[in-house]
């Protein structure tokens, strides 16, 4: 092999940057946080309180009917699933392979639990899911993580 000194040809440098698939991935991947956050906000501020209880407590008494909860317990996954998916999208930047896989699972968990609770924010996040998992799957990704 000949060096640059010796008149060979000089090799490609791999950039040291972070690719565009990695970057398009973070960018879903922020945005899925944004939308579970909203989510949860969403579902913290309803107001819990039915009419029906309201009538059947004053006909009946206060004792006849168990309240709601006071914190819905989706609104809570929410924000947890949130900053996970922020905690593990630096990790991501930070090259750990594994990160990708975290992700994926924290994802597919935060839509599955908005799907559950019947909330319309599952199409955006199932639509983010799906566009940052392929992100993730592409060459230029793989060569990315696997060189941290």
């Amino acid at each position: 092999m000949s060096s640059l000194h010796e008149g060979g040809r000089p090799t490609a440098r791999r950039s040291a940057g972070v690719p565009g698939s990695v970057w398009a991935a973070t960018g879903f991947w922020l945005l899925f946080a944004l939308v579970s956050f909203f989510a949860a906000s969403d579902s913290l501020a309803a107001d819990n309180r039915d009419p029906e209880v309201d009538l059947v407590t004053s006909q009946l008494g206060p004792g006849t009917v168990g309240a709601k909860p006071a914190m819905a317990t989706s609104g809570v996954i929410a924000i947890v699933v949130g900053m996970v998916t922020l905690s593990l999208v630096l990790l991501l930047l930070s090259r750990r392979g594994w990160s990708r896989f975290a992700l994926v699972s924290v994802g597919a968990f935060g839509a599955i639990s908005l799907a559950w609770d019947a909330r319309w924010e599952v199409f955006p996040a199932f639509g983010l899911l799906l566009l940052g998992s392929v992100a993730l799957m592409l060459p230029a990704s793989h060569r990315f993580l696997r060189a941290g």
